[in-house]
């Protein structure tokens, strides 16, 4: 059951006056409710849409409780990725509602490894129109959805919907090799004998 304060946050974005993101966050609303009656009956909670820059492997995600705020069913679209063709953002928001569905139904899946995308998941995103792999990345956009967003007009452009084209990251820590084993390292000194080999790491980039 949604709770009044993700109603008066919708209302709040939808209408705030010096937001470059609020005619965006308009449209994404008006798809999360027609999405929500489509395929989820009308019985989604209302969500409330966030635009945080999170990891450059991620394109968005579902918060499972609530965060830091107290908020609950928070869906956030990275904001590294808002320049993205608006189908491809429209089925980011549709894979997260997925994840919302499964949290109203009480069923917070369990993550092993990095993942969190149950079977579950897997075939309904796939019903969908919008099938993921075992890591819950987007591989394409089908029908139904295709056809469901381009009768209000969205164009669909098919290139890298998923995580194809992500950025690449930046970290500071120096490879360093024995030759059998490669480490990361973020100190500025390093020396070590690798147990394997017994030769000593060198750095290589």
């Amino acid at each position: 059951m949604a709770e009044d304060i993700n109603r008066n946050l919708r209302d709040h974005e939808s209408n705030v006056s010096d937001w470059h993101l609020k005619n965006a966050v308009i449209y994404l609303y008006k798809f999360f409710d027609l999405f929500n009656t489509k395929w989820f009956t009308g019985q989604l909670p209302q969500a409330v849409i966030s635009f945080k820059k999170t990891r450059v492997t991620t394109l968005g995600h579902y918060n499972y409780g609530r965060n830091e705020f107290g908020l609950r069913h928070e869906i956030n679209l990275n904001a590294l990725y808002l320049e993205r063709p608006f189908c491809q953002i429209l089925a980011t928001l549709l894979h997260e509602m997925v994840h919302l569905e499964e949290d109203a139904r009480g069923m917070k899946p369990k993550k092993s490894r990095g993942n969190h995308h149950t079977k579950y998941f897997i075939d309904r995103s796939k019903a969908l129109g919008i099938p993921s792999d075992d890591k819950g990345h987007l591989i394409d956009m089908t029908e139904p959805f295709t056809s469901f967003i381009q009768a209000y007009g969205v164009k669909i452009i098919k290139e890298a919907p998923g995580a194809k084209k992500l950025k690449k990251g930046h970290s500071n820590l120096k490879k360093y090799s024995c030759g059998c084993t490669n480490v990361r390292v973020g100190s500025k000194r390093f020396s070590a004998v690798c147990r394997f080999c017994g030769k000593e790491f060198v750095q290589v980039e």
